[in-house]
């Protein structure tokens, strides 16, 4: 049954975004060919979010066409409104899963869309949401003055200052606090291909861009639901995308959060008369350093999802001259850096081992240097 109704729906898709078409050149047929290959793609998104298990039904489906060409392309929008009516604010609202299928004469691409609506279909739409509901709409075009636009379903924008415009794909309210977030876009040889990387992974409403400087201002929530921000520079003009975290702050002061790892702290045993007492003072605040930074780092990286691994690679273990305190201190570090290459720090196993590795390195700094001479 499931093949089947998949089957009608590619059919049926097909059949009114493709029609008519004129014979095509075999360089066509090749763009025709990888236009099909992300159609397949988003269309199998598409149906997994046609039938609604909680209702054990088959959702709304709502064809919406816009009026006005975007950037030269022809848009029509298939979309299964979602049914939580407990974050419904109106009951005529369209907001839900889509499909969005661009098309000019040389080039055609389809999108799949989570979260798609715009002002217009959320907050102004008054006719009652009923399956194969057909809508012509304006579009609704970004300000000239703005990278970002919080009303239109989609738009295209320079937002990495390459001179050219990227398509930018609106997800509706799936920000921090209900605000927006945004799907950024590449096309190139018939093919939207979305920016993974960062800053471009994690563009909100609030995002501030700078074209003069080449920078791009994030302004985030750490778990505690405390402001900072993140500032990206641009870092190679041939590949304009590419884009390095320079700074972690809090907005509207001139606190800025910086690492240890990468700051020569520790006392270097040359610089010291080589005696048995200085070595072991130094043994002793040198691990203190080290232990100090460690913690200090990761706790940056899990509070402000900020990759440091290299940095923290950085820490010198090696000043530290008692055999076995340095084994600790390297110890701890290397568990420190596996779990900062996870995509998360909040596993149980992960904070278990840091505890267990943290307390085994303190206790055996305390052991070692305590007094029982």
């Amino acid at each position: 049954m499931k093949k089947i109704l998949y089957c009608i729906l590619l059919m049926f898709l097909c059949s009114i975004l493709s029609c008519d078409r004129k014979k095509q050149s075999s360089e066509q047929d090749m763009k025709d060919s990888l236009a099909a290959a992300n159609f397949m793609k988003c269309a199998k998104f598409l149906y997994n979010t046609l039938f609604d298990d909680e209702l054990k039904c088959f959702k709304p489906r709502i064809f919406i066409k816009y009026r006005q060409p975007v950037n030269g392309y022809d848009v029509t929008v298939i979309c299964l409104p979602y049914n939580y009516t407990y974050d419904k604010e109106r009951e005529t609202e369209i907001w839900g899963n889509a499909l969005l299928y661009f098309e000019k004469e040389d080039n055609r691409f389809y999108i799949y869309n989570e979260s798609f609506s715009d002002s217009v279909l959320y907050y102004v739409n008054e006719q009652e949401v009923r399956d194969n509901m057909i809508l012509e709409l304006d579009y609704l075009p970004k300000s000239k003055n703005e990278y970002l636009s919080h009303n239109s379903p989609f738009f295209f924008s320079d937002v990495d200052f390459d001179g050219e415009e990227e398509l930018i794909i609106n997800n509706w309210r799936c920000g921090t606090r209900y605000c927006n977030t945004y799907d950024v876009y590449k096309i190139t040889n018939n093919e939207a291909k979305r920016l993974i990387v960062e800053p471009f992974n994690k563009i909100e409403s609030h995002a501030e861009f700078d074209s003069i400087n080449k920078t791009i201002i994030l302004n985030c929530y750490n778990g505690h639901r405390e402001s900072y921000y993140k500032k990206y520079k641009q870092i190679n003009k041939s590949t304009s995308y590419q884009f390095n975290l320079i700074t972690i702050g809090q907005p509207g002061t001139d606190r800025k959060f910086t690492t240890l790892s990468d700051i020569d702290m520790g006392l270097k045993p040359k610089d010291f008369p080589d005696t048995p007492l200085i070595k072991e003072l130094l043994d002793l605040y040198n691990s203190a350093i080290i232990l100090y930074s460690l913690d200090h780092d990761f706790n940056l990286a899990e509070c402000f999802d900020w990759n440091l691994k290299e940095i923290v690679n950085k820490l010198d273990c090696s000043i530290i001259s008692n055999d076995t305190i340095r084994e600790y201190a390297q110890n701890y570090k290397k568990v420190i850096l596996s779990i900062l290459s996870k995509d998360t720090f909040s596993d149980s196993e992960s904070t278990k081992r840091i505890v267990t590795t943290h307390d085994t390195f303190a206790k055996k700094n305390h052991r070692v240097f305590s007094c029982d001479r």
